[in-house]
């Protein structure tokens, strides 16, 4: 389905626009990482105080939603080959924060340094049109069209350094993401888009993940599932939406990480285990791509701004905005996607995590042969968690995608076997050194809280405690990874707990992503039903919903009252089912402990 406001968006995207950002980039002489920062007119410098200047400007039209920084470090030598000296490495990063889904992120970037034939000449022109002032180029003015308009999820335009020294300033933004547990479900890097008479570009994806572990290659190996990783399906998604929104100009595939023994900034994404692939035009010129600026024997190198096809440019950026703005839009990805194994069949059976997007539509079963490039067919199987698809899992590769009620769809995610073992086998042992471990984390947890509750303006101590639950957080996800949710069975009372409380500090979308977990261990006795009800109740006012157990009260002033409470009339119902008091006894303690009258 076509969406009107996506289509507003492209046409707004201007040629124009984009040759004056080009041009302006070019007009700093060098924009190499090791030249000049303190100039206000020639060198990296300079080109970094530019942007920063224009993605200010933009965000000015967001409505307070996009925040613009530098984020800048000091690389010593020795870890890349090409800095010989201490250097500043900046990149220039403007984030639109979604409204819906905030900790949901996508991310686009286009590397604003250049280099001429030497990449440690720091003196040389070193114009860089194409490489990579065009990639910008396309990302600032991706951020122009898309700044005024409210998505769901949150984008990130940025523009990196240091990329001809060894991807430098993407691996520290990569690296930075990862300690602090960004859930980036996309990445696309423009990297020499803006030179071709083709109306096609193409775009770099991974099959096997470059983060793959042992355990992860041997079930992919058993289930050939070498086409799917998430960054070749983020592909697939660009390819499609391309061809609803910009049909005259198409997304050729490439299933590579990058060009023969080549690289670029969405390789040290991939690394870290975020879904990532690369825009690059169909034919590079190598005459202006890396070469000292000069006519020789008739031919003029260097990568100068009259050699870019503009219009070619504006089509590349289009489709990275339709991309963006689809999944951004878009519910997030199904997690926990499984093809079950129980029933030895020939249809296939189908189970994934409810999303808690509250504008959730229901979701898509998508499917091919094994063989093909594209996905070939789709069904639509309602707001469910479990599907029956009457064709083999031997004969066909099989996707899930969630879709909201305006049409918008998520990419597919691909599902993995589930062994389930007979119940007589299924017993589980406790596990004690992973219960010491959730209790030290959760003792941690409260010690901090502790402290913050007695000087909460401290900004240090603050930030002390976001480390500390970023820490937590990704912790408990392997943890998850590997066991389901650690219940009572597994760790005991006290440290099922201590994961409860660890999952309640984590942020809103954690919490929502490890809900259908705990509702499962509700069910098999593995976790208090009133501590999930909590959560529930929690996230349901968190996006702007009624709670529907009654646990959370406005305190604020003389008031001590519930929230809103969808279907009030049944509440103590559902508290029973989950092990609480009536509400009106809980009303009661909690107004007594407040020192308040309900």
């Amino acid at each position: 389905m076509k969406s009107i406001a996506i289509a507003a968006l492209l046409a707004a995207v201007s040629a124009k626009n984009l040759e004056h950002n080009v041009r302006t980039l070019v007009s700093f002489g060098t924009r190499s990482t090791l030249s000049v920062q303190d100039d206000p007119k020639r060198g990296i410098g300079a080109a970094r105080d530019w942007l920063k200047a224009e993605f200010d400007k933009i965000a000015a039209t967001s409505g307070g939603r996009m925040t613009v920084e530098l984020q800048s470090y000091t690389q010593e030598p020795g870890k890349f080959p090409r800095i010989s000296k201490p250097t500043v490495v900046t990149n220039v990063v403007a984030t639109l924060r979604g409204t819906q889904a905030p900790d949901r992120v996508y991310v686009v970037s286009g590397h604003y340094d250049s280099m001429c034939s030497s990449p440690t000449d720091g003196d040389c022109d070193a114009p860089g049109a194409n490489d990579d002032a065009s990639g910008v180029a396309a990302v600032l003015e991706a951020a122009r069209v898309m700044a005024p308009q409210p998505l769901e999820a949150t984008v990130v335009f940025m523009a990196v350094a240091g990329e001809e020294q060894g991807l430098v300033g993407s691996t520290y933004f990569a690296e930075q993401a990862k300690q602090k547990n960004m859930n980036i479900e996309g990445m696309f890097t423009n990297d020499i888009v803006g030179s071709s008479k083709e109306n096609r570009v193409r775009v770099f994806s991974e099959g096997v993940p470059s983060s793959e572990t042992p355990e992860q290659a041997t079930v992919r190996r058993s289930i050939g599932g070498e086409n799917d990783s998430a960054s070749r399906q983020l592909a697939r998604f660009i390819a499609e939406t391309a061809k609803t929104y910009v049909p005259n100009f198409s997304v050729w595939l490439i299933n590579r990480r990058d060009r023969y023994l080549r690289g670029g900034d969405h390789i040290p994404f991939l690394e870290r285990g975020f879904p990532a692939v690369r825009f690059t035009e169909p034919n590079e010129t190598f005459e202006h791509q890396h070469q000292n600026v000069r006519v020789e024997n008739g031919t003029q190198y260097g990568d100068l701004p009259q050699f870019l096809v503009y219009p070619f440019l504006a089509n590349v950026t289009r489709v990275n905005v339709a991309a963006l703005a689809s999944l951004a839009l878009a519910p997030a990805r199904p997690k926990d996607v499984r093809v079950l194994t129980r029933r030895l069949t020939n249809d296939t059976d189908l189970q994934w995590t409810a999303n808690s997007e509250p504008d959730l539509a229901g979701y898509e079963v998508v499917w091919r042969e094994t063989t093909a490039a594209t996905w070939e067919h789709s069904a639509a199987v309602g707001n469910v968690t479990t599907y029956t698809a009457k064709l083999s899992k031997d004969n066909y590769i099989f996707g899930v995608r969630a879709c909201d009620k305006e049409g918008h769809c998520s990419p597919a995610a691909y599902p993995i076997p589930l062994r389930e073992r007979p119940a007589a086998a299924a017993a589980v042992e406790l596990n004690t050194s992973l219960r010491d471990e959730l209790l030290a984390m959760s003792k941690a947890d409260q010690e901090i809280r502790q402290r913050w509750i007695k000087d909460r303006e401290n900004a240090a101590l603050n930030d002390e405690m976001r480390g500390i639950d970023a820490k937590h957080v990704a912790r408990l996800r392997e943890i998850i990874k590997e066991h389901r949710w650690p219940g009572k069975t597994l760790v005991g009372d006290k440290a099922a707990n201590a994961a409860w409380l660890i999952a309640q500090h984590g942020g809103k979308d954690f919490l929502h992503e490890t809900l259908p977990l705990m509702k499962e261990a509700v069910e098999k006795g593995e976790m208090e039903g009133a501590s999930y009800a909590l959560s529930v109740d929690r996230t349901r006012i968190q996006d702007g919903q009624k709670q529907l157990y009654g646990s959370q009260f406005d305190t604020q002033g003389d008031k001590c009252e519930p929230l809103p409470i969808e279907d009030a009339e049944h509440v103590d119902e559902r508290r029973k089912a989950v092990g609480l008091d009536p509400i009106a006894d809980y009303t009661k303690a909690l107004c007594e402990l407040y020192k308040k009258k309900p």
